[in-house]
């Protein structure tokens, strides 16, 4: 029984080791990956809001953080943003880390990809 919880908790974190080291599709843009999208554009602050750039940037055994930043087109502000998101056997879950940073030049913060 516990060889098999071992070999559980290894298994996630080799897959979750594996999403972060896999190279981003140039394709996607700048969205890593699915997860770093999906857990970017849960924490925008609204629809209207499109998330421009999403990214692994720190893995442990409980959690994955994410680095976010999002424009609203109509008015073409940009904002930055972090995103932990729990791995299922630490009990899940997502928030945000931090409040809003608003990027140069309506900002103060210049954006930029850690």
């Amino acid at each position: 029984m516990r060889n098999r919880f071992i070999a559980v908790v290894l298994g996630v974190m080799l897959a979750l080791g594996a999403m972060v080291a896999l190279p981003a599709d140039r394709a996607d843009a700048h969205q890593f990956d699915n997860y770093s999208y999906f857990y970017c554009s849960k924490h925008r602050v609204d629809p209207g809001w499109t998330v421009t750039h999403s990214k692994p940037i720190t893995l442990t055994a409980t959690y994955v953080r994410y680095y976010c930043r999002q424009r609203l087109p109509s008015i073409g502000i940009e904002d930055q943003y972090w995103v932990i998101a729990g791995v299922p056997l630490s009990g899940g879950g997502s928030w945000q880390e931090a409040l809003y940073q608003r990027c140069y030049p309506d900002g103060i913060i210049v954006c930029r990809e850690p």
